[in-house]
């Protein structure tokens, strides 16, 4: 019988990297009314590259939360995170900012 401890390998992580991002267009809303902002996210990702649920972390108006959540479901994609070789789910933390242009 074997007693010796076998030295194990290290693992080898890799985070998730944007693929496809576009940045969320104003909400009209907020443009009306002259509004900007910040919203931090924490985005959940799963082992095919799918935004699954997206975290509001920071936000100065719930329109702006609303809708960067709605965006980043629907639009964003990323090459999932990667363990040893084997895709796994992720999360990326990030800010969004809505400034207006004069």
């Amino acid at each position: 019988p074997r007693t010796a401890k076998q030295a194990s390998a290290p693992v080898k992580t890799t985070a998730a990297a944007p693929q496809k991002t576009p940045h969320p267009p104003y909400p009209t809303r907020m443009k009306q009314r002259r509004m900007e902002g910040d919203v931090g996210i924490c985005i959940h990702i799963d082992a095919a590259g799918i935004p699954t649920a997206v975290d509001i972390l920071t936000e100065v108006h719930p329109d702006f939360a609303a809708h960067t959540r709605r965006w980043i479901l629907r639009h964003w994609r990323f090459r999932a995170a990667q363990q040893d070789s084997a895709a796994i789910a992720s999360t990326l933390r990030t800010t969004i900012r809505y400034r207006l242009e004069d």
